[in-house]
């Protein structure tokens, strides 16, 4: 029977220290614990790599289900995100690609809300039609700074939900299936009260702010005009 290859992508200029690479990194050693091959590769210092670059085309090409995980900045995709999804699609363009190879996304975002990735999912949606994949859908979440980078199983009860909708992914990926829709919305779910993800925000800012001090800062308007009209 053959080993599926199974490549993780990951977008986040913080590599290892980001919450794409907890949550891709999870749903990786699941499909690992299955039996399946499996290969991580971080864009930063990939994108701009012409070696590089060719070995992840390479990765790429052999994979059966490509994983693309994500941080939402500025409400858009990451720019080596944007590059390396503009180089894969140019690549494939014209070239008669295999729909058997399987793509599916993971976004979070530092807004409360996870419908803010909406824009993100819709891109990569298209991208993978593009690209001639068979897309698995989006798995998004809002609230990533509460997770910061560390693997779930550190995070604690709060990403009870995250944790089972991964879970349930990995269950639905191993049988070669898309993830149920109720997935994606225990995905979405906020894991905090709301007050208190915007609270810890702010806390964190401000204990931020007095580390670099400058707390008498936070409320500068260095570029407001001091022209009256």
């Amino acid at each position: 029977m053959k080993k599926e290859k199974i490549l993780l992508i990951v977008g986040s200029p913080r590599k290892v220290a980001s919450t794409s690479y907890s949550l891709g990194n999870y749903l990786l050693n699941g499909l690992k614990d299955h039996g399946m091959s499996v290969e991580t590769i971080f864009l930063l210092p990939t994108v701009n790599s012409i070696e590089k670059r060719e070995s992840m085309f390479n990765a790429l090409d052999n994979a059966d289900l490509i994983i693309m995980a994500f941080p939402l900045y500025v409400d858009q995709l990451p720019a080596p995100v944007v590059k390396t999804m503009e180089l894969i699609a140019k690549r494939r363009q014209g070239k008669v690609t295999s729909s058997s190879q399987r793509f599916l996304a993971i976004v979070n975002c530092g807004f409360p809300e996870s419908f803010q990735n909406r824009p993100a999912e819709e891109i990569v949606c298209q991208f993978a039609q593009q690209c001639g994949f068979t897309y698995l859908g989006t798995l998004a979440m809002g609230m990533g700074e509460a997770i910061h980078g560390r693997p779930l199983i550190e995070a604690g009860g709060m990403v009870r939900h995250v944790v089972k909708a991964l879970d349930q992914s990995i269950e639905a990926l191993t049988k070669g299936i898309k993830p149920p829709e109720e997935v994606f919305q225990l995905m979405s779910k906020q894991f905090i009260p709301r007050w208190l993800y915007i609270f810890m925000g702010n806390l964190g800012w401000k204990r931020r702010a007095g580390k670099e001090r400058v707390s008498r800062q936070l409320y500068a308007r260095p570029y407001e005009s001091s022209i009256s009209t």
